[in-house]
C-alpha cells in the first residue's frame, strides 16, 4: 500500500469522507437570497448555512490531493498516523498528519520533535481552509506551532481556493521543517526574566496583570506547566514555548460540540502570539 492510500484509509476510518450537496435555504416566507445550506449527503443533515458565493470543497477532494502531495515528497512515512478532531456533524475538522520518522532534536532537549502537518477544513463558513507544518514533541506529545518558520497555505472558501496549489505547498513545508531546529536552538539560548514570562502568559490568556490574574485557574494550570518544563529547560523562551504548546495541545473542551472549535481557535491565537511577541522572535 502506498503512502497516500495508507493516509486516506485512516481519514476514511475517521468518517470524514462523505459526499456533500447544496440546498437553498427555505423559511416560511420563502427562500433566503444569497444563502445556501451545506448538506452531508450520507445522512441529509445540514452542516452549515453559508453565502451563495461560498466555494464548497469536499474533504475527499482536499485530502486526496493533500496525501498525493505528501507521497510526491518522498517523505519517510514509517509509522505515520492521522489524528482527527471534528465537530459532531463534521462541519469542521482538524486533521493532524504525524511522521515520527521525520524528526529533529534541538540542542539541550532530551526529546525529539517529529514532523506534523495540519489541515483544517470546514463546511460551515467559520474558518478558512488551512494547511500548516508544525512539530510533535515526542516526550509530551505537544503540538509545536512553528509560526513564520515554516510556510503554510490559507484561503477563504472562494474561487481563489486552489487545492492543487495547497498540495504543492506541502512539499515546501516538509523541506522547511529542518529550519525549526535552528529556531528551537535560538529559543533555548534565550533566557527570560520572571516578569516577561508572566507578561507572555497573561497576553495569551487575555488576563489583566493589574488584576488578580494569579488566581485564574487557567493561569495556574499554565504556570504549573511552565514550572515543570523549567526544571528541564531552565528559564528559557523554549521552556515558555513548550508550556504554551502543551497547554493548547491538551486543553480540550469538556463539550464534544466545541472541542474542535476551541482547539482551532487556541492554535490560531498561539500562532499569532508566537509571530508577534519579541520573546519568540
Amino acid at each position: 500500500m502506498n503512502t497516500a492510500q495508507m493516509l486516506m484509509d485512516q481519514i476514511d476510518n475517521a468518517g470524514l469522507l462523505f459526499n456533500v450537496t447544496e440546498s437553498p435555504v427555505h423559511t416560511d416566507f420563502g427562500v433566503i437570497a444569497g444563502k445556501k445550506a451545506i448538506i452531508n449527503a450520507n445522512n441529509n443533515e445540514a452542516m452549515g448555512i453559508v453565502s451563495s458565493r461560498y466555494k464548497v470543497v469536499s474533504n475527499q477532494e482536499i485530502f486526496e490531493k493533500f496525501c498525493a502531495g505528501i507521497e510526491a515528497s518522498d517523505i519517510d512515512s514509517t509509522g505515520a498516523t492521522v489524528k482527527v478532531l471534528s465537530t459532531p456533524t463534521k462541519s469542521r475538522s482538524i486533521v493532524d498528519f504525524q511522521f515520527p520518522a521525520v524528526n529533529i532534536q534541538p540542542d539541550g532537549d532530551e526529546s525529539k520533535t517529529a514532523l506534523s502537518i495540519t489541515a483544517l477544513n470546514s463546511y460551515d463558513g467559520t474558518t478558512r481552509y488551512m494547511t500548516k507544518a508544525g512539530g510533535l514533541r515526542m516526550k509530551c506529545l505537544n503540538g509545536q506551532i512553528l509560526g513564520k518558520v515554516v510556510g503554510s497555505y490559507s484561503s477563504l472558501h472562494t474561487d481563489s481556493l486552489d487545492v492543487s496549489e495547497s498540495a504543492q505547498r506541502v512539499i515546501g513545508m516538509i523541506q522547511e521543517f529542518n529550519n525549526a531546529k535552528d529556531y528551537f536552538n535560538t529559543l533555548m539560548a534565550r533566557t527570560l526574566n520572571p516578569v516577561t514570562q508572566t507578561e507572555v502568559m497573561c497576553e495569551f490568556l487575555k488576563l489583566d496583570m493589574s488584576g488578580d490574574y494569579d488566581k485564574n485557574k487557567r493561569y495556574q494550570k499554565l504556570l504549573d506547566l511552565h514550572n515543570s518544563y523549567q526544571k528541564e529547560m531552565g528559564p528559557t523562551a523554549y521552556c515558555l514555548y513548550n508550556a504554551l504548546t502543551d497547554f493548547v495541545s491538551h486543553n480540550s473542551s469538556r463539550s464534544e460540540d466545541s472541542a474542535a472549535i476551541n482547539q482551532a481557535n487556541n492554535r490560531n491565537r498561539l500562532e499569532k502570539l508566537i509571530n508577534s511577541n519579541k520573546a519568540f522572535a
